[in-house]
């Protein structure tokens, strides 16, 4: 009887193996649980299981080929696996109550699981971490006060983080200091309530997947690849669904994607990438945004071949760019922004510096503002602003320096009061602006086309087609020769256009098509010699100046 007594008390001790060919096995079932394996060299494995209560667990292993697995069912749970050099591998998992779980792993071929399920209480807390060699960390989490952790170094990490409810936090943090070839992959699932998750890694293929589903979302992505190889890029998704959104994904090195894409409430997106490979940069930035209030930035620097598309569909949406390109005119350095916004109270600003950059905005919706502006010398650019279906008190602008630029701006619609301006300086350009008025409303409408400082052979057009009083157009090309300009204005009443050109070789044509009792004023007035000026005016009330050898 007493020697039964015994072997039960044993069962709850600590099991401490010293054996070189170690293999260490724990099963508690109740109360005050506590155990403890410590192991060193050689074939080790350790095992334990504990269903009940209070419990504390422990593995510590040292060298060769250790394998460790802890359960622990329920309760105040606890469990620690600390395992060193050579072939690594760990199991946790945990059910119930106040789950903790810390593997740590260091040399060789390390694997981590940790599953923390977590009916009843359950503040679950899970911490890999892991150095040198082939690493792969799971952690999947399923309810209450979920936090998890996981850090990574030295060759081939994957990480894996699952986590369904409450508190949710994830952290993954992989570096990849060593030579060779492969590296990081993380994926962080989250599904409701206090999610962020945060991906650090530096250094080689990384790729990283961060899908959030309800309520506090954030997450931040930070990659890193130095590489200079046509094959290696990193890769950024995230995917956030509804509530306090907000997403980030940096990038420093070459050839970086980033996708992230947004659906409901207080979004907001900033991507940033930054490279400098005179191979092949290729940097792709794709948001998109669904509904409230939306904001989205996009920034990229380096060579050329720089690709931004965001596409905002409701509520508050601003949208922010900036590409600057380094690029030779030999690399043929042709950067893109597409954005399109649909919404009341859009704005939306461009920055491109440098050659062959390309810039569309589409806007629907009233009292939207559009700004692009390609600057620094650029070269070919081309920009294309068009506010659609209600672009009423709507607002857009191109600024472009350098030559054989191209600025497009359509303002089509219910047309109640829009104003278009395009800036052009050197030589070659080319502007045109279209404002129509789809239905029987009246409106003010304004456009603006100033080409100066050596605007040789620059070609200037507007158009108004919009029922109202007080439209006004003005074409400036100054201190320039051999320019064109034209103004066509057809609605109702009164209506005026200017055409300002000095220099000589220059041709100006105003054409004002008034119904009922237009009040139309048409002003021409060109420099120097060999100009050509045109007036075409319709309707009574008329008022017409031309002035040549002007001023």
């Amino acid at each position: 009887m007493k020697k039964l007594i015994l072997t039960s008390a044993l069962s709850v001790l600590a099991l401490v193996a010293f054996a070189q060919s170690n293999t260490s096995t724990t099963n508690q079932t109740g109360s005050n649980n506590n155990a403890t394996v410590t192991q060193t060299g050689t074939n080790s494995t350790a095992t334990q299981t504990i269903v009940g209560d209070n419990n504390t667990t422990e593995i510590t292993q040292s060298g060769d080929l250790q394998t460790a697995m802890q359960t622990v069912t329920g309760n105040n749970n606890e469990a620690y696996t600390t395992q060193s050099g050579n072939e690594n591998y760990a199991a946790t998992t945990q059910t119930g109550d106040l789950s903790k779980a810390t593997v740590t792993q260091s040399g060789s071929f390390q694997q981590a699981y940790v599953n923390q399920d977590g009916t009843g209480v359950a503040l679950n807390e899970a911490t890999v971490t892991q150095s040198g060699e082939s690493q792969l960390a799971n952690v999947d989490q399923m309810g209450a006060g979920n936090v998890a952790n996981v850090t990574q170094s030295g060759l081939d990490q994957v990480a894996d983080v699952d986590q369904m409810g409450t508190g949710n936090t994830a952290t993954v943090m992989q570096d990849k200091p060593w030579e060779g070839i492969g590296g990081n992959s993380a994926v962080v699932y989250q599904n409701g309530d206090g999610n962020n998750a945060d991906i650090h890694q530096t250094e080689q293929w990384n790729e990283a997947t961060v899908n959030q589903l309800g309520v506090g979302n954030d997450a931040i992505v930070d990659q890193n690849t130095p590489v200079k190889d046509p094959e290696i890029k990193n890769i950024v998704t995230i995917d956030q669904d509804g509530e306090g959104n907000y997403a980030k994904a940096w990038q420093d090195g070459t050839r970086h994607i980033a996708d992230i894409d947004q659906i409901g409430n207080n979004n907001s997106a900033t991507t940033e990438q930054w490279g400098t490979d005179e191979v092949a940069p290729n940097n792709t930035a794709i948001v998109y945004q669904e509904g409230n209030d939306n904001t989205a930035t996009a920034l990229q620097s380096g060579m050329y071949n720089d690709f931004v598309s965001i596409r905002q569909v409701g509520d508050e949406n601003e949208a922010y760019t900036t590409q600057e390109n380094d690029g030779a005119e030999w690399q043929n350095p042709n950067n893109e922004i597409f954005i399109e916004q649909t919404g009341i109270s859009g704005l939306v600003t461009v920055d491109q510096s440098g050659n062959f950059n390309d810039a569309f905005v589409t806007q629907g919706g009233f009292d939207n503002e559009a700004v692009v502006d390609q600057h620094d010398g650029s070269y070919m650019n081309v920009a294309t602003i068009s506010q659609v279906d209600f672009p009423s008190n709507s607002f857009a602008k191109v600024d472009q320096t350098g030559s054989y630029n191209q600025a497009t701006i359509l303002q089509d619609g219910v047309n109640i009061g829009s104003t278009a301006e395009i800036y052009q300086a050197e030589s070659g350009n080319v502007a045109s602006i279209h404002q129509n008025n789809q239905d029987n409303y009246y409106g003010t409408s304004s456009a603006m086309v100033y080409q100066n400082v050596g605007t040789t052979n620059s070609v200037a057009t507007i158009n108004q087609d919009v029922l109202g009083s007080a439209n006004e157009a003005l074409v400036d090309q100054f201190n320039a020769d051999n320019v064109n300009a034209t103004i066509n204005q057809s609605g109702h009443d009164v209506g005026t256009a200017t055409i300002q050109q000095t220099g000589t070789g220059h041709v100006g044509t105003i054409n004002q098509y008034g119904l009922y009792t237009p009040l139309n004023t048409a002003v021409l007035q060109q420099g120097a010699s060999n100009n050509t000026g045109t007036i075409t005016q319709t309707g009574g009330g008329n008022n017409a100046l031309v002035q040549q050898n002007w001023p």
